[in-house]
């Protein structure tokens, strides 16, 4: 029984991340069929794509925890990982739609706002079911598994060693059929959308990535542009955001959320 047992790291991430990539990506694989069954008929290569699809998710994953899940953080990384992918299943499955970087950012201002009666529009009783079958039960045996680490210098080895192995064999795959899952790959691009949790963490380290940046500084090219144009050019700017219908004032919200159009 793996209760009450040393397990080495390598292992751990190993089974973990299949275990994710199997329970939240099932989406992915029949969006991919049926792309597939409205495409010419090449089977054997559509076995190879899905194939290659799996290894690539479950590979990512694998490596994620190889390089974030270090000495005594591993155990609570994968924990997390677990809970966010059934939070984002659930809006995946409900909504229809992906935790992008839109999503986390709007999270964020509700937060930093106070903002709780928009905060607890986000949850529903139904999202506390998903978070325990999908996240915490997969999540109780690490609480009575001790991870076997060899020494730092070892364990540091067989980390790069392990991540430059996927890597390599990943790109093996693709070099055999490199043409095919080229094209293919870029017909079925809006698909990583579909990835659970891999296109939310890469939205987050994106939004990481932006906060990073530093003002971008404009330059006035012409403070005073001519056009030869005799005609006068009509232009339309139409700014605004998108609105929930129940967060209307017209409509009974709670807030006066539309006091010009109720004039």
């Amino acid at each position: 029984m793996i209760f009450k047992k040393n397990i080495h790291f390598v292992k751990l991430s190993f089974i973990y991340s299949f275990l994710i990539a199997v329970l939240f990506n099932y989406t992915v694989f029949s969006k991919l069929n049926f792309y597939f069954a409205n495409s010419p008929s090449h089977t054997l290569f559509e076995s190879f794509f899905l194939l290659l699809v799996f290894l690539v998710l479950w590979s990512l994953l694998f490596i994620i925890f190889l390089i974030l899940g270090m000495r005594y953080f591993l155990r609570p990384l994968i924990g997390f990982v677990l809970i966010m992918s059934s939070i984002i299943f659930y809006y995946k499955k409900t909504y229809g739609i992906s935790v992008d970087e839109g999503i986390i950012v709007s999270v964020i201002d509700a937060i930093k706002e106070s903002n709780f009666n928009e905060i607890k529009d986000l949850f529903h009783y139904k999202i506390i079911a998903y978070i325990i079958l999908m996240g915490i039960v997969p999540s109780i045996p690490l609480l009575f598994i001790r991870v076997k680490y060899p020494s730092l210098i070892k364990e540091l080895i067989t980390r790069v060693a392990s991540i430059v192995l996927i890597i390599l064999g990943l790109f093996a795959l693709i070099f055999v059929n490199y043409k095919d899952v080229s094209i293919t790959a870029r017909v079925v691009k809006k698909l990583n959308q579909e990835t659970i949790p891999h296109y939310s963490i890469s939205s987050m380290i994106n939004l990481v990535k932006h906060s990073f940046r530093k003002n971008i500084k404009f330059t006035v090219l012409d403070s005073k542009p001519s056009t030869e144009i005799d005609k006068p050019i009509l232009g339309i700017v139409v700014v605004g955001e998108t609105a929930r219908a129940d967060h209307f004032g017209l409509n009974g919200y709670h807030r006066n959320t539309t006091p010009l159009l109720e004039k």
